[in-house]
């Protein structure tokens, strides 16, 4: 899950977050839930084992700043985040 995008569900920011396994609620920094160490390594001989993690580091370069925007924008201040980013 891209940083770019939890940081848009953040208070002071911390964003808070339930571990799937024991049902615990809790709060932390975006950077600390949904990733998963090499989860975008590509095993080949053909590319760069981090070739796609760079693509994506790219691509959320780009939308960053259009997800700030978009959330400071009025309608997005009483729209439901789940509607409006999907």
């Amino acid at each position: 899950m891209p940083r770019c995008y939890l940081n848009n569900f953040t208070t002071r920011g911390k964003i808070t977050a339930i571990d799937l396994t024991t049902r615990a609620r809790f709060t932390t920094n975006p950077k600390n839930v949904a990733q998963e160490r090499d989860f975008n390594r590509i095993d080949s001989e053909k590319v760069a084992p981090d070739l796609l993690e760079k693509k994506y580091a790219e691509f959320e370069g780009k939308v960053a700043p259009v997800l700030k925007t978009l959330s400071m924008e009025p309608r997005a201040q009483r729209t439901n985040w789940f509607t409006f980013l999907t």
